[in-house]
């Protein structure tokens, strides 16, 4: 690159890009202060950040007594940090402020890397940089992250430096130091998301072929390959060493990704819900090892991913549709959230409203930017200086991830990123004469659009509203009178959502008011339009308070409804829902002992026994049941 496209990158077409990101996000960062409630109450994983931050600060930095990690840990360590030196309300303000900093470096990146990809002539340069840098400081979706709790902001501008890095390693005879550094920097992403431990492999195979092309003199491909992988096995290496040998518990970074796997390629998923699912199903779920025994993370982590493989052998043909669903959904203009609903961003903040405006057929940003990457990756195929195009190769690893597991706005944000610096040199490069290129980024616009739009959902799917965010908060806080008014408004406002109904009867059940919460169990119990486990875990909730308040006879009945539905394998209609495959019936045998026990008082002891029998025999090989079963029947013999 020459001097003078050096000395534009301190120029308005990368500076002003990133001053316009920084005052959006700014601006964002303020309304969320105003008028979001849970503004300093961070949701899902990045609450659980910050209760592992508070147990940092209070037992030690190593965790002693605990398990392996069960998320990336560098987001907690820094949010440990910050609450070190601000104390925890500030310091979830601080930690925003630094998001906010991560997303305006990433737009400054994003301009100043369209600037290497459209070569020499300054113009070009100046033009792909006032296109990518405008395109990301106005991207709605990297807008409302970049006002979040660090890790998505981070994972986002790490992805850029190490596609920045190789990049710019393929135009260097001796690209030692930038492999290197693209290794470290993805080791860095690894330890914050431990899926990005896939684009760090990605990016060591690409070296490895891109080298065998001898670009490089001197270096074997294996050297290449190695140069960025071992730097970035390097940077987790602390991490494994805590969870092996510290905490007894072998995982290379975290252990959520087998259960992560699991769910989001059953059939019973919702892949446009962004993650909503029945409590009771999650329960069954993620407690399965527990019961058989399996305490640590990485037993854990391995009985999923053997069941993924299972489930994968038994149905093939289904498990490649899931996939094939997952990649139309992120080509989808459609922004699926991240467990709390973006239904009411958009009110909460006029950026939003005309950043990600939407209606039945197009939704910013992506029913725009996507036919327009589209077009730009093709004007830019012929561009000398996409040799090697590791972008691409990046954006593919990025874009696997979300296909993998389970799409939503966030998952999809680093393969975006990437791609808009590539899409941008393309477009600064166009020429009205090269009818032929023209034509072809004409055909890629339109078949993006068409993908972008067609899949967008005519009646997307229901994800967690804000009352039930705000009233979760309030049962954290053990304000009760708050979370019923809350789940109460939530109802109201859609009396046909099964987990506002749950959430409230589980309310007042908790405050011993059965009799309010009855009402709502019964509403979702009757719901033949809902998956099985709602419906089962309805069956299980008014059992229990049956029991409670002393109708024992009801209580049998429903609890011989929800045995006879078996909650081990539930199925709406055909489909069978998070089906654990070689595992003993637990549910059957927990929800049989509780059942025993009414048996006990009302004196049916015949089939109290019965129960017991059953258990025994059924989960012989799980951890807890069998003891139970032997000391309620040493109990009944006293009788």
């Amino acid at each position: 690159m020459t001097h003078g496209a050096r000395a534009s990158w301190a120029e308005p077409c990368v500076l002003v890009p990133a001053a316009l990101a920084a005052a959006l996000r700014g601006a964002q960062l303020l309304l969320l202060a105003i008028r979001d409630p849970l503004f300093l109450h961070p949701l899902a994983g990045a609450w659980s950040h910050q209760q592992q931050a508070q147990r940092i600060l209070a037992d030690g930095w190593l965790l002693p007594g605990t398990p392996a990690y069960y998320q990336g840990p560098l987001d907690s360590y820094l949010l440990a940090f910050l609450f070190a030196i601000f104390g925890p309300s500030a310091g979830v303000v601080v930690a925003r402020i630094l998001s906010l900093t991560f997303g305006t470096l990433t737009v400054f990146l994003v301009a100043r890397l369209a600037m290497r990809l459209a070569g020499n002539d300054p113009g070009r340069g100046r033009r792909a940089a006032w296109i990518a840098g405008g395109a990301a400081a106005v991207y709605g979706p990297l807008i409302d992250y970049d006002a979040t709790l660090l890790v998505v902001p981070l994972v986002t501008l790490l992805s850029l430096i190490s596609a920045e890095r190789l990049q710019i390693a393929t135009r260097k005879k001796n690209p030692a130091q930038d492999l290197a550094l693209a290794g470290v920097i993805l080791g860095v992403a690894s330890i914050t998301q431990a899926s990005a431990l896939i684009v760090l492999v990605v990016a060591a195979l690409w070296a490895l072929f891109f080298a065998r092309r001898r670009p490089w003199p001197g270096m074997q491909p294996w050297r290449a390959a190695a140069l960025l992988l071992v730097p970035g096995l390097l940077v987790i290496t602390p991490v494994s060493l805590r969870n092996t040998f510290y905490a007894g518990d072998p995982v290379l970074v975290s252990w959520s990704g087998g259960i992560k796997l699991f769910i989001g390629n059953d059939p019973a998923f919702d892949q446009e819900s962004g993650g909503l699912l029945p409590d009771f199903a999650w329960k069954r779920i993620d407690t399965a090892p527990g019961a058989l025994g399996l305490t640590r993370g990485s037993e854990h982590q391995r009985f999923f991913l053997r069941q993924t493989l299972r489930r994968t052998l038994d149905r093939p043909v289904e498990t490649a549709a899931i996939l094939a669903h997952k990649v139309v959904l992120l080509f989808s203009a459609h922004e699926i959230p991240d467990h709390r609903s973006l239904s009411a961003a958009p009110s909460r903040s006029p950026i939003l409203a005309a950043a990600m405006w939407s209606n039945r057929y197009v939704a910013l940003p992506l029913s725009l930017a996507l036919p327009l990457i589209a077009a730009g990756l093709v004007l830019g195929a012929g561009v000398p200086e996409a040799r090697g195009r590791p972008l691409l190769v990046l954006a593919a690893a990025w874009a696997a991830i979300p296909v993998l597991f389970f799409v939503t706005a966030s998952s999809r944000l680093p393969a975006i990123v990437v791609l808009i610096p590539a899409a941008a040199a393309g477009w600064s490069s166009f020429e009205p004469k090269r009818k032929g290129r023209l034509t072809w980024s004409v055909l890629a616009a339109l078949l993006a659009f068409a993908l972008a739009t067609v899949s967008i959902p005519r009646s997307p799917s229901r994800s967690v509203a804000d009352g039930i965010c705000q009233a979760e908060l309030a049962r954290q806080q053990n304000k009760f009178e708050d979370e019923i008014k809350l789940l109460s408004r939530a109802v109201e406002h859609d009396p046909l959502d099964p987990l506002a109904r749950m959430r409230l009867g589980d309310a007042y059940a908790r405050r011993g008011s059965c009799g309010d919460a009855m009402g709502h169990f019964e509403e979702v119990r009757a719901r033949g339009d809902l998956a099985a486990d709602w419906r089962n875990g309805a069956r299980l909730a008014l059992a229990r308070c049956l029991r409670e308040i002393g109708h024992l006879d009801e209580a049998a009945r429903v609890y011989t409804e929800l045995l006879d539905a078996e909650p081990d394998r539930p199925r709406t209609g055909t489909r069978p829902d998070f089906l654990l495959r070689g595992v003993p019936p637990l549910l059957g045998c927990r929800y049989r002992l509780e059942r025993l026990r009414v048996y006990g008082q009302l004196g049916r002891i015949d089939e109290a026994v019965a129960d017991a029998a059953w258990v025994l025999v059924a989960c012989e090989d799980a951890a807890e049941f069998p003891a139970e079963a032997q000391a309620e029947l040493r109990r009944l013999a006293g009788r």
